[in-house]
């Protein structure tokens, strides 16, 4: 079943791999309780942890913070990571025809092939960036706007020579949409947020809204220049 997943290639092919290995092993139904009735001595008690963490698989029930029955090792997930590829995935699964949502090019801002960046995303189309866009998985302490994140997406405007750059946040406790048309330039940087927090049967209706959002300001920076 996971081969089947999105996992990149090499590990769908272990995963094959090792379903072929257990081939001649007769499927049987396991109930998550039968897992509590293990015994561990020293010889196998290496494989405690993992059938905990089946367990969970059998339960159809997921790892938390907080403190349970069962304990597991710790886990670490890279959430400015995360949620970049999350709002990454939303825009190319949402982008029109002709539109290319790119991730994480190499660029240089600096004369001379000299001080690169990467932008976490970039929406072009026709050779022309219409939209840099940078996201920042953060709390904000205020509604005050963030100086250095301008700066950052500011310069990535600059080199790809794009109108519009986004700074994209999680949901705040105060509202964040708001614009800055910058100073002797024909550049606007942007902030927005996208709500991670509703319900899965809204959920899609929020991702829709983000990237209608974004698309339209790509849209309207290509009619400038048209």
């Amino acid at each position: 079943m996971l081969s089947g997943w999105g996992f990149d290639p090499a590990l769908r092919l272990r995963l094959s791999r090792l379903d072929n290995a257990l081939a001649e092993v007769s499927p049987a139904t396991l109930s998550a309780s039968a897992v509590s009735r293990f015994g561990y001595d020293r010889f196998n008690d290496g494989y405690r942890h993992p059938h905990q963490l089946c367990r969970l698989f059998l339960e159809g029930a997921s790892l938390s913070e907080k403190l349970g029955v069962w304990d597991s090792r710790t886990f670490l997930v890279d959430m400015n990571k995360l949620f970049e590829l999350f709002v990454t995935e939303i825009l190319r699964m949402r982008g029109a025809n002709g539109t290319t949502v790119s991730a994480q090019v190499e660029l240089r801002l600096a004369e001379g092939n000299r001080i690169p960046i990467r932008p976490d995303i970039m929406i072009e189309k026709r050779g022309q960036t219409l939209v840099v866009v940078d996201c920042k998985y953060k709390r904000l302490t205020s509604e005050a706007l963030n100086h250095d994140d301008y700066y950052q997406v500011l310069a990535y405007c600059i080199a790809t020579r794009s109108p519009n750059g986004l700074i994209v946040y999680p949901r705040q406790e105060f509202g964040v949409e708001r614009q800055a048309r910058i100073r002797n330039t024909d550049i606007s940087v942007g902030q927005c947020a996208i709500d991670c927090s509703v319900v899965i049967d809204d959920f899609e209706k929020e991702c829709d809204r983000f990237a209608e959002y974004v698309f339209s300001m790509a849209e309207d920076a290509e009619h400038q220049y048209t």
